[in-house]
């Protein structure tokens, strides 16, 4: 926890740094009473088909948990903490072809009729509606529930001839 609290001046992002009390309580589901000198190369290859085969995690968000989960520890044993010597040592094994063909997600598409029968829907509650319009927005601009509310502001609105058009730079 305290090496936690220190972890923003390591250059990782806003959802990597939001992602650390995730990664916490992942670990303590793999073993409440784990402590960073028990996190040997064993323990660590454990904790990473945890991720995936329990979890249900893709191997990216699981590669990704592992690498911050040894950040902290660096960080822990830059700072004297009694950490494992073996864990910087770990490294997150790479995918096989035939593990990537299973890992792989097909992306999620919609017909136009069900885009229209989500835009049709009968609803009455405010909120519902307002959902509805970012649902749908999001839909057609291709973006995930957080760039769409973060990008779809009135100053990134621009009239082009008589179109009006969504203009920002994707961040991912």
């Amino acid at each position: 926890d305290n090496y936690i609290k220190h972890i923003k001046v390591s250059g990782r992002s806003k959802n990597r740094i939001k992602a650390i009390p995730q990664l916490k309580n992942k670990i303590k589901g793999f073993d409440a009473s784990l402590e960073m000198h028990e996190l040997d190369i064993n323990k660590l290859e454990s904790i990473y088909v945890y991720l995936i085969d329990d979890l249900k995690h893709a191997e990216s968000t699981a590669k990704r948990f592992m690498r911050d989960l040894i950040l902290i520890g660096k960080f822990a044993i830059a700072r004297g903490a009694n950490v494992n010597p073996t864990l910087p040592l770990y490294k997150v094994p790479q995918a096989t072809k035939s593990q990537k063909a299973k890992t792989k997600l097909k992306p999620i598409v919609l017909a136009e009729e069900e885009v229209d029968a989500i835009y049709n829907l009968e609803l009455t509650t405010p909120y519902l509606i307002n959902v509805r319009k970012w649902i749908i927005l999001a839909i057609y601009t291709a973006q995930r529930g957080e760039d769409v509310m973060k990008h779809i502001v009135k100053d990134n609105f621009v009239k082009k001839g008589n179109k009006l058009f969504i203009d920002f730079t994707q961040d991912k």
